[in-house]
């Protein structure tokens, strides 16, 4: 027995359905078929299968994966996304830039574009999905929990993110009860500043990121320790090497490094 959630109708021409996926052009389901995942693979391997659906139906989700090694600076990055956030005519052009800038995190990011779903998914180095919000006013009213945790569960995410120019001090307070992270523009560009001058792992970045409610400046303090802590045992280890390299007859102890 198969049991599906969440079904979708679409409307596929059968021709060009067989050419997707690699079947022969004569090729007519019979009752209930599952694609086999050797041709899915394949297909994935060139666009992914939301998109392959969407282009053959005009219609739903295209999923397009970001990559910014060749991409400019983070200060420019920073100001689109803070202009965007505020810019209520530019809602898609916001969930580009917030894809952008996870991928400058370091994190595996798909910009997932048409209504329905989310708006960013992150693979790795967790699944979470983010929920991108441009407001006009600077600040979200109101989290719509709902559909969050419906596009957390499409996607299989164990985690989701909203962010957004800013948030009322009540999205604030209770955003810890909703089990999702709620972090400002502002904030995301703290974190990008960081990983361009420090070179911050994304691991540790999505570890204050997935941790529920809001993101705020006493995670930001967390970071900026984690990243002293790491500075001052850089010195440590460089002072070490400098310590042998002066080192006249055998070092055997602490004591004869210092």
């Amino acid at each position: 027995m198969t049991f599906l959630t969440d079904i979708e109708e679409v409307d596929v021409d059968i021709e060009e359905f067989n050419e997707l996926v690699g079947y022969d052009k004569t090729y007519r389901p019979q009752g209930f078929t599952r694609v086999a995942d050797k041709r899915l693979n394949q297909l994935s391997s060139e666009e992914s299968v939301e998109t392959a659906i969407a282009d053959l139906t005009d219609a739903g989700e295209r999923v397009h994966p970001v990559d910014d090694e060749d991409d400019g600076p983070t200060p420019d990055l920073a100001d689109q996304l803070q202009a965007a956030s505020t810019d209520g005519n530019a809602h898609e052009e916001f969930e580009k830039l917030v894809a952008k800038a996870f991928s400058q995190l370091g994190c595996a990011a798909d910009w997932i574009e048409g209504g329905g779903d989310t708006d960013v998914e992150i693979r790795s180095p967790e699944h979470v999905v983010v929920e991108v919000k441009a407001r006009g006013n600077g600040r979200v009213n109101s989290l719509e929990v709902t559909n969050v945790y419906k596009h957390r569960r499409q996607r299989g995410a164990d985690h989701a993110i909203v962010v957004a120019p800013g948030f009322a001090p009540k999205v604030i307070d209770n955003a810890e009860t909703t089990e999702l992270t709620t972090i400002a523009v502002d904030d995301l560009v703290e974190l990008l500043d960081r990983r361009d001058e420090y070179a911050v792992p994304p691991e540790e970045i999505l570890a204050l990121l997935t941790r529920s409610g809001a993101f705020q400046d006493d995670r930001l303090d967390l970071l900026d320790e984690y990243i002293q802590d790491r500075i001052d045992a850089g010195e440590t280890l460089l002072a070490v090497i400098r310590a042998l390299e002066r080192a006249d007859g055998a070092v055997e102890t602490a004591e004869d490094v210092r």
